[in-house]
């Protein structure tokens, strides 16, 4: 009897509380959201998107994000944590989860801030070289020649480090020790690179200085001229030879000078054009002036026993 009591007030209390807390809810609906963080229309991994709610998630896979299971509702979606040299039109947006099953994409596009610059100059004995082939590489690709006075310019480039090299000069002119350079670049900097190489001295003119088939020495040969307008000053050795080498390519006018008064030379110049690692030839033949002479006479006594 006790017992019957008992389970009538427990039953009566539970419809009590039944009736005072009203119907239990259904859960709300839940739905999912996903998103591509790109500049310029590259995703990009590492960076940082934040719900509302505290949720978080990182870019990976090309740039791509995903928020699973979220409550309906209204939000706040944000990014963070780019790249210091990018620019979004926006970093955060609002969204809503009605119903449920439902998946909401919100993407952000940016564009990478292009103020930085490298400049620079290709010379060749503090004359300027164009038509010189320069590529740049790193945080961008690009090439350009040099104008004709030696110059180059990349412009609207990404902070960052690059490598800068030089090509499509004549190999056989010019030698250059450093053909790249490593360089970096801040926001809203400009970068000065200059090459500058030497003009290759390969090229040589020799001869002799000869009378009638003998050397002469101490005979002053007079080189003058190629593409840097040089002088260089040699002496014949004991047996009439010279020899000028480490020329540039070009031509060039040879002399020769004092020479003894009593030789003849048809020619004491000559014009000789010198090729790349080539050693031209410039001799020069005389004869000796015969402009005095032996006479007397002869004269017979005859004889007489004495």
């Amino acid at each position: 009897m006790k017992a019957a009591r008992l389970l009538t007030m427990a039953t009566l209390i539970v419809a009590l509380l039944m009736q005072a807390c009203g119907p239990v809810a259904p859960p709300p609906p839940t739905g999912s959201m996903d998103g591509l963080v790109s500049i310029e229309s590259e995703g990009v991994d590492g960076i940082s998107v934040t719900l509302s709610n505290g949720a978080s998630a990182t870019t990976a896979n090309g740039g791509k994000y995903l928020f699973g299971v979220v409550e309906a509702g209204a939000y706040t979606v944000a990014i963070s944590n780019y790249p210091a040299d990018a620019m979004f039109d926006r970093t955060w947006t609002g969204v809503t989860f009605a119903t449920e099953g439902e998946t909401v994409t919100a993407n952000f596009s940016g564009t990478w801030i292009r103020t930085s610059s490298i400049i620079g100059s290709v010379t060749v004995e503090n004359e300027s070289l164009g038509g010189v082939t320069v590529k740049i590489s790193g945080m961008g690709n690009s090439e350009t020649l040099t104008d004709g006075s030696g110059l180059y310019v990349f412009n609207w480039l990404r902070a960052g480090t690059y490598t800068v090299e030089i090509s499509g000069f004549d190999e056989d002119l010019y030698g250059f020790d450093v053909t790249t350079e490593r360089v970096t670049v801040a926001l809203q900097d400009t970068a000065w690179v200059p090459f500058t190489g030497i003009m290759l001295r390969t090229a040589g003119i020799e001869g002799t200085v000869t009378v009638e088939g003998t050397g002469i020495p101490n005979v002053t040969v007079t080189v003058t001229g190629g593409p840097k307008d040089e002088e260089h000053t040699r002496l014949t050795d004991s047996a009439g030879y010279y020899i000028v080498d480490r020329l540039h390519a070009g031509d060039y006018a040879v002399a020769i000078s004092n020479f003894a008064s009593d030789m003849d030379f048809d020619t004491t110049t000559q014009s000789i054009p010198v090729e790349l690692r080539d050693t031209a030839t410039a001799n020069f033949v005389g004869t000796w002036i015969r402009t005095t002479r032996i006479e007397g006479t002869v004269t017979e006594e005859l004889w007489a026993p004495p």
